[in-house]
């Protein structure tokens, strides 16, 4: 358990920290990617003050920056995190970017990662974006032709007015 907290100490005092204030309140709840709901089972390596904790949970959403889960632990704002995806087996640092207390008592934890990797949650994320791509393309394809109609109705209604009105 040592080698894991001294790795994760290496790991996380690398982090250089990004050009923006992540405390100025206007980014607080500011989302820098879509997200789309998953449940992928993932596995946490933190500390707590001085002790290293660990524990499995899932995802409750994702995105190309970051997840929203569910944490027993206690972390706090800004805590520097190890998360492993435990469907491609792939570790990645982050940081605790937001924290939500359920009514129930339920710890939340929104993590952004501290560099990008957009392949990190695997076929999840792609078959989501996929499928939201293909809607949207049918919700376009909808809406030109709701277009088109009006516009044609428009132009015939257009054309019986100037009949109407056409100088005899």
């Amino acid at each position: 358990m040592r080698e894991l907290w001294d790795s994760l100490k290496s790991i996380l005092s690398a982090w250089v920290p990004l050009g923006r204030d992540r405390h100025a309140p206007h980014y607080l709840d500011q989302r820098l990617a879509r997200r789309i709901s998953a449940r992928i089972p993932v596995f946490l390596y933190g500390h707590e003050g001085d002790e290293p904790f660990q524990e499995h949970s899932r995802t409750i959403n994702v995105s190309a920056r970051g997840a929203f889960i569910r944490v027993k632990t206690e972390v706090n704002y800004a805590q520097k995190l190890i998360l492993t995806n435990l469907e491609t087996n792939e570790d990645l640092a982050c940081r605790v970017a937001r924290l939500l207390r359920t009514e129930q008592g339920s710890l939340l934890a929104g993590v952004e990662f501290l560099h990008a990797q957009p392949g990190f949650w695997g076929p999840a994320i792609a078959e989501a974006r996929a499928a939201r791509k293909n809607s949207r393309f049918a919700a376009d394809f909808r809406l030109q032709s709701l277009r088109r109609e009006r516009n044609q109705n428009q132009l015939r209604d257009d054309l019986a007015w100037r009949e109407s009105y056409a100088w005899k």
